[in-house]
């Protein structure tokens, strides 16, 4: 395994180390995504854009989204994964229960 020291790694246009996430500039473009975008993807795990813009791929199951991303040509690193939360995006999960005295 071969490791770069940290005088051979390099820079960003951003200044951030290449290969890492500004953390920063992530959440505050995520925190900027339209609300009604995101109940889309409600339940499901995505891959964002490493500056939080955009949502390149999303599926229920968290290991195929790392095969969508892996064939759409980016790397691990490029991308941030989670999942969202029908309550983060407000939807409500809602439960009903019936019994038989309600039929």
């Amino acid at each position: 395994m071969v490791v770069a020291s940290d005088a051979e790694s390099t820079m960003s246009a951003n200044g951030t180390m290449d290969g890492w996430i500004d953390g920063n500039l992530f959440n505050i473009n995520r925190n900027k995504f339209p609300l009604a975008e995101l109940q889309k993807y409600a339940g499901q795990w995505v891959a964002w854009s490493a500056d939080g813009t955009r949502i390149v791929a999303s599926h229920p199951d968290a290991l195929t989204v790392c095969d969508m991303v892996d064939r759409a040509g980016f790397k691990p690193y490029e991308v941030v994964f989670s999942e969202i939360h029908a309550d983060e995006v407000g939807l409500a999960c809602a439960s009903v229960f019936v019994t038989n005295s309600d039929l």
